[in-house]
């Protein structure tokens, strides 16, 4: 854990439509709609979203770009075992087959971890933005029209390359804009000049299986360095690491134990049960009970 508090739990909230909603939305809809939001919850420096199955990636790396708002969600002190644990839980109902642009998109996603990790859901103007949309005429007439985004938004893998959101809007439906706005220029222009970042490593949840580490995140070149170093007596760490590594992989233990307890229990949330959990496996830890 990262401190007493826990880590901190951020919501990323990107704009899929570069700032075109809001120009278009009161024309077209006869309602301001401030953006087409995705979101992300992000944890341990990770990020977790849901669009060709749940997705994992290192913060910042997703095909969506750059957050226009991240909202600070609060703690978590759920241990990152049973987070994995849940995560592949959630795999199995936000599937590829499942994703659905009005009912079970990435901001219920969102909402569900965001939910599990805090006890407190994401901002309700994300999750009703659908229903707003078919709450106008307009709207549900284009809903029919939205199984191309759909499509995109079902398929987007965390190693993609940057989204570009295809219009479901017909052009002569939409209102003259002033050349050179942010809509007709779009982001590659605004984007051009900026340095290329390198890919980080990216994890992907597949459905019901346990989480993978990334390529690169392998710990083997450091056991070969250390067998490197000499003969041994069969392996390539201490008797003070092998200490170590029992004892925290004891106190993980303890704390999913005393967690799925709590829970049975029925009387706490996930964050409130991981950290009573925490503390009682630290007490026992403490008492040399492990």
């Amino acid at each position: 854990m990262a401190d007493d508090e826990g880590q901190k739990v951020l919501l990323y909230v990107y704009d899929l439509s570069q700032g075109f909603a809001a120009q278009v939305s009161q024309a077209v809809l006869g309602k301001h709609i401030a953006g087409i939001w995705h979101t992300s919850v992000v944890v341990g420096g990770f990020e977790y979203f849901y669009g060709g199955g749940v997705q994992k990636a290192l913060a910042g790396s997703t095909p969506y770009g750059h957050p226009v708002e991240i909202v600070n969600l609060g703690h978590t002190q759920i241990p990152q075992e049973v987070l994995n644990d849940y995560v592949n839980e959630l795999s199995q109902v936000f599937t590829p087959q499942a994703y659905n642009l009005f009912t079970n998109n990435c901001n219920n996603f969102s909402n569900e971890l965001a939910t599990f990790l805090t006890g407190q859901p994401i901002p309700e103007h994300i999750t009703s933005l659908p229903s707003e949309v078919l709450s106008t005429p307009m709207g549900r007439m284009l809903a029919p029209m939205l199984s191309g985004v759909e499509s995109q938004l079902g398929n987007v893998q965390a190693g993609d390359s940057p989204l570009q959101l295809n219009s479901p809007i017909p052009g002569f439906m939409l209102p003259q804009l002033q050349q050179g706005t942010p809509a007709q220029t779009g982001p590659s222009a605004s984007s051009s000049a900026a340095p290329a970042q390198p890919t980080p490593p990216i994890m992907t949840y597949p459905v019901a299986a346990p989480v993978k580490e990334s390529a690169g995140a392998s710990r083997a070149p450091a056991v070969e360095k250390q067998e490197a170093a000499g003969p041994s007596r069969g392996y390539s760490i201490n008797d003070s690491d092998q200490a170590k590594a029992a004892q925290k992989a004891a106190f993980e233990a303890a704390v999913r134990a005393e967690f799925a307890r709590i829970m049975a229990v029925g009387k706490n949330t996930a964050n409130e049960a991981a950290a009573l959990a925490v503390a009682a496996a630290r007490q026992s830890l403490a008492r040399g009970q492990m």
